[in-house]
């Protein structure tokens, strides 16, 4: 079990003993863990000696949401700091700070819902980085960088119905309906996080997380996988191929 699994069950673990007799909207855990390892990636500073990346994540919630949460506030932090290590040492960014998760409250989000503000604080308090620090740094999608980076795509993944192609440039490599995945498919077939690709050594799996409608790799459903070049991958009525770059 890689760490992000370990921290991901965890989250779940804590989430169910949160809302255990709520039956109404929910948070979900992976959304949120999905959503902070994207904050990361997204907003990291990459054009200085050392890239960085964020360290603190305000997480704004209802207040509902809050006070169920709220006993269980060191846990996530723990849990959710951890994450953030873990992904900015994946990706190769550094972090100015010990990672910090604050969980605040805020009448303008509705139940069910959260927003996340990502910030970088050094490890003297200051929220950001003096300006001498940034060497005229400025905040860039990760995304955008393509050579001398870590973001050379490994594989591309091929919408069959509309021929869209889709670099994969690190793992665990998510797919579903929510805005937090990698491979966002807007279809109600598809589950909010569907599936994701992951690597061990030189190859690549793809596990199903418990989707709605099941993952399949060539026509046959599968839990995990082990993924070759041309297979294809069917999430809900979506058709995918996946292509490894030689």
């Amino acid at each position: 079990m890689s760490i992000f699994e370990k921290i991901e069950k965890n989250l779940e673990n804590i989430f169910e003993r949160a809302f255990t007799r709520v039956f109404r909207k929910k948070i979900e855990p992976l959304e949120l863990a999905y959503e902070i390892e994207r904050l990361i990636e997204e907003t990291a500073i990459t054009d200085v000696k050392v890239p960085y990346a964020a360290n603190a994540f305000r997480i704004n919630l209802s207040k509902a949401d809050f006070a169920l949460l709220e006993p269980f506030i060191p846990e996530l932090k723990a849990e959710l700091s951890e994450l953030v290590s873990a992904r900015a040492d994946q990706l190769g960014l550094a972090l100015l700070g010990a990672p910090e998760i604050i969980f605040e409250m805020n009448t303008s989000i509705k139940t069910g819902e959260m927003r996340i503000i990502p910030e970088v604080r050094s490890a003297s308090g200051r929220e950001r980085p003096r300006e001498a620090d940034l060497e005229s740094t400025r905040v860039i999608p990760i995304r955008e960088v393509t050579t001398g980076n870590l973001q050379v795509p490994e594989a591309i993944i091929e919408d069959l119905e509309n021929g869209r192609r889709y670099q994969v440039v690190r793992f665990p490599y998510r797919i579903g309906r929510m805005e937090a995945n990698d491979l966002r498919i807007n279809n109600p077939t598809v589950s909010r996080f569907h599936a994701e690709i992951y690597k061990e050594g030189s190859s690549y799996y793809i596990r199903d997380l418990e989707s709605t409608n099941g993952t399949f790799l060539n026509g046959k459903q599968i839990k995990v996988k082990k993924l070759k070049d041309g297979d294809i991958i069917t999430v809900g009525s979506s058709r995918l191929r996946w292509l490894v770059q030689q």
